[in-house]
């Protein structure tokens, strides 16, 4: 884990919110990991885990969109 990097992109997100997809890309790309983990570890059935964790950032992209 990388406390320096998650810091300075919450910094950058204060400053500017995300306005382009590709900045949310980002942050599911560095998201992803930690909550499939997450709901894996709640649910402990892989392909249940993929469709939540999706779901999931799928509800996040069409509240800021």
């Amino acid at each position: 884990m990388e406390p320096a990097a998650t810091s300075e992109l919450i910094a950058a997100s204060m400053d500017t919110p995300i306005a382009e997809m590709g900045d949310f890309d980002k942050i599911v790309e560095l998201y992803w990991p930690r909550v499939f983990r997450f709901v894996l570890s709640s649910v402990r059935d892989r392909d249940a885990a993929e469709t939540l964790a999706l779901g999931a950032s799928m509800a996040i992209r069409r509240q800021h969109s």
